[in-house]
């Protein structure tokens, strides 16, 4: 059954007379504002950060205490649990397919870089005692991924583009976060991405992943079969250069960051320093 707005408040207006002999629709309206700002702030994200602008808004210093409160500690848990679910997928490598061939009915899942092709620390590299004939390269995206698992593992900020520790403006975020579906024009071509970029690669592990190379991405070795390890764009490369816009994401290489580091993992840090920024 649908409720509409004017009958909720005439609901809520009934029981509270219960209790209450008076009461006014000025005090109806902050008790349904106040509900749907502790609606917003548990389902985290965008809705969370605005709510939490709403919070502090409030004249009501009980409630605002207590929603920024509940604020911190709801960012804290989905915080985590997103943070498992990123280190997870990383090593999901079916969930970062991706081709750079023109053929659109090419079913290769993930390019491959030539050994003789490879960059000098690549070609150090020996899988079973042997020089691999090749490397699985990930998208830029997935570097952008384990770039954010890592800094948050470490409590560390590092946005690129950005001084070490500094974090974007509330404003920034929100930005971010509200055309975060509305992909830009990439500045990378996907069909010419790793020899573009080939000498910026280095091993996954590197990033701190534990994805070392694909299931059936294997080559035959002087009569061997070797694996070929996964490798991805440097993440200091990427940092140096915050307004590439990748193939993969549709984002700028600033923009993805904030996305996943406070979007997806704000926490109850972040929280704290966002609701004290608002109320100066």
């Amino acid at each position: 059954m649908i409720i509409t707005e004017a009958r909720l408040k005439q609901i809520i207006k009934e029981e509270i007379q219960k209790r209450y002999a008076e009461i006014d629709d000025v005090l109806i309206e902050q008790l349904i504002e106040e509900s749907r700002i502790a609606k917003a702030i548990a389902a985290g994200g965008l809705a969370l950060l605005i709510a939490l602008q709403a919070a502090v808004s409030s004249d009501n210093a009980e409630f605002r205490e207590r929603m920024i409160a509940n604020a911190e500690e709801a960012a804290d848990t989905r915080s985590d649990r997103a943070l498992d679910d990123l280190e997870n997928l990383l090593t999901n490598a079916a969930a970062w397919q991706w081709s750079d061939s023109k053929d659109p009915d090419d079913t290769t899942q993930f390019p491959k870089l030539d050994f003789e092709d490879a960059n000098d620390t690549l070609k150090s590299i020996t899988v079973k005692g042997k020089s691999p004939d090749g490397f699985s390269v990930m998208p830029p995206g997935w570097s952008i991924a384990a770039k954010v698992v890592k800094d948050k593992k470490e409590g560390k900020i590092n946005v690129p583009g950005m001084s070490p520790g500094e974090r974007p403006s509330y404003e920034e975020i929100v930005t971010v976060l509200k055309k975060y579906e509305q992909p830009q024009s990439p500045t990378t071509d996907q069909t010419t991405f790793v020899d573009e970029y080939k000498d910026y690669l280095t091993p996954t592990s590197d990033h701190g992943s534990k994805l070392v190379g694909i299931t059936g991405q294997v080559d035959i070795v002087d009569g061997v079969p070797v694996q070929r390890p996964t490798v991805a764009v440097d993440a200091d490369f990427l940092t140096a250069n915050p307004d590439m816009v990748l193939y993969d994401t549709g984002k700028s290489v600033k923009d993805e960051y904030i996305k996943r580091f406070f979007g997806d993992m704000l926490d109850e840090n972040d929280v704290e320093h966002y609701a004290s920024a608002l109320q100066k």
